[in-house]
This record gives structure tokens, sequence and C-alpha cells, in this order.
């Protein structure tokens, strides 16, 4: 903890400034150090590795620029786990016999969303009830109780009360909190239920240059067959904003004619649409059916801008 939990619920009772400087920070890896456990209908699990680092980019909302800050909010982000494999196993009580259970956590991302908040514009303290849905990754199970794999995407964490912190040095602006998130998963095959939970300090950083950055919204679970509606804000007023769209993931595609570099790999062109004079507006994307599954990359892209880049999957 980086300050005593006597905190700010008076805040709660406080009304609450406007929200509307939109930021997108990148997650501290290096020293975001999750710890992890993992409890089952069937007894203890035993962890491997015991933690992991958290990086990507977290997404927030400011009632200001700069501090002192009054309110805030999350509203999204890209984050997953180094490794990307998290292992878990169900010891048999004969030591001598295999385990009774083995499973893997691959390739998960997370997106984080907490309604407005009050912050104590003197300390920068504030509490916020957390949730997080998975927007990418795969468990797969396999032992004598059986072998089976299911998609993560669409697990929404229980919703959380977290502690933290904003602050501001120079142009940084730091956002701090003590995750406490847990998800609860049941294998269809064998019945097991496998709670996960993680617990850790998370921080990013932003500059305030990057002030009401553009940004877009994807919906949690976009539907196969089905023409879906994709919000953006902050482009240029009246400019044309394109979508970006990848299967593949993360990664690095440069393109030079609009001076920038998406955060995706492989990425195709999925719609266009104009901003109105506020630099707001949305796309209409026709999802085929054959998608059914999948999880896909998101990111707006104008010539000198991207936005946040933001998971989500087909259902």
């Amino acid at each position: 903890m980086k300050f005593p939990l006597p905190l700010i619920f008076v805040l709660a009772a406080s009304p609450l400034a406007a929200q509307n400087v939109q930021f997108s920070s990148q997650l501290d890896q290096p020293n975001n150090v999750i710890g992890w456990d993992v409890t089952s209908s069937l007894g203890t699990i035993n962890v491997s590795p015991s933690t992991f680092k958290m990086g990507g980019t977290f997404d927030f909302m400011l009632d200001s620029v700069n501090s002192p800050f009054q309110s805030g909010s999350f509203n999204g982000g890209l984050t997953y786990t180094n490794p990307t494999t998290l292992h878990g196993e169900m010891p048999n009580p004969f030591p001598f016999l295999p385990p009774l259970a083995e499973f893997d956590i691959y390739n998960l991302e997370m997106a984080y969303s907490a309604p407005s908040f009050a912050i104590d514009p003197n300390t920068g303290d504030f509490s916020a009830t957390a949730t997080f849905v998975v927007t990418k990754g795969d468990f797969e199970m396999s032992g004598i109780l059986g072998n089976s794999s299911n998609s993560l995407a669409g697990t929404t964490g229980i919703p959380t009360v977290i502690y933290g912190t904003v602050s501001q040095n120079g142009s940084i602006i730091s956002m701090w909190f003590d995750m406490t998130l847990s998800i609860s998963v049941t294998d269809p095959g064998s019945g097991i239920t496998v709670g996960v939970a993680f617990t850790g300090d998370v921080e990013s950083f932003v500059s305030t240059s990057d002030a009401n950055s553009m940004h877009i919204d994807v919906p949690y679970g976009l539907a196969a067959g089905a023409t879906n509606t994709i919000q953006f804000s902050n482009g240029t007023p009246n400019g044309t904003i394109y979508l970006a769209g990848s299967a593949r993931g993360r990664g690095t595609f440069s393109i030079p004619s609009f001076g920038v570099d998406l955060g995706l790999s492989n990425p195709r062109h999925a719609a266009t649409a104009n901003a109105d004079m506020n630099g707001n507006g949305s796309f209409s994307l026709y999802v085929p059916a054959s998608f059914l599954g999948l999880s896909v990359l998101f990111q707006a892209v104008e010539p000198g801008s991207v936005s946040n880049a933001a998971g989500t999957y087909i259902e």
C-alpha cells in the first residue's frame, strides 16, 4: 500500500465534477508485479510462476488536464500478462502419482471500467468500484479428470472496491491503484470451478500533452452476422477517421503516409466515418458470421494521430 486505507468514503457523498479529459496511459510493466492464486471446488492448486508483470495500456478520464483532480473514471485499456502463460496444477494426494489436474491460462488480455469516483484534491487519493472484462484468453485443463479447452473472452470479474492515487509531477500524470480482482471459471466438461484472484500494485504514466487523446469505445461482445456500432471521440473536428482491426493480436504496424504507428499486428481497414464539429462520431461495422469466437483488436487512425487500442470478442 502506498497510503493508509482510512480513506475518503465521505467524498462519495460530494458532487462529482464532470470527467471530460481523456487519457490513455502506459503501464509501468517492469515494476507492476502481480501475485495470483487459484482455488477450486476440489482443493488446492499450485501456481507457476507465483507472480507476473502487467503490461499494456490503461484508459481513464479526469475532470482536468492538470492537478488538483477532483473526480475520475476508468474506461478501458489493453492490459496483458508477462509471461503470457500462467500454469497451475492440482496435486495428487499420492505424491508418486501425476497431478489430478493441470491447467494453463494463455494470452490473457483485459480491460477495466469504473464509474465516476471522487478524488481528494489535496492528496489525490480515491476509492473506485472497478470491474474488468477478459477480451482475450484461453483456459486449458488436462489430467485424470479430463481434457478441455475454453475461451475466457467475455468473462467478467467481480466488481471490487479498489484504492489508488492519481498524482502529477511536472507534465507526467501517474495513476496508481491496489488491484484486487477475481474471476470464476467453470469447466463445462468436468464441472470443476476454478477461482482466480489477482493482487498487486498497478501504476501507469501519461503526459499532459496526451490529454484528450482520440479514443474508441468498443462494445464487449460484438454480434456476429450483424452491424455493430463503435463510438469514437476527440478526433479532428469534421475530419475523416479510419478504423483498423486485427485478429492477429498486438504488434507494430507503420503507416508512413499518416506518420503514425498502430499497435496492431497485420491490421486491416475495417470502417470509415466522419467526425462531427466536436471530433466525435461512430463507425458502423458489419461482422461476418464466420468471425464467431474470434478475439479482435481495433484502433482508430487519422493523419498524425491514433486512438487507444481496444480489444473485444465476437459472439
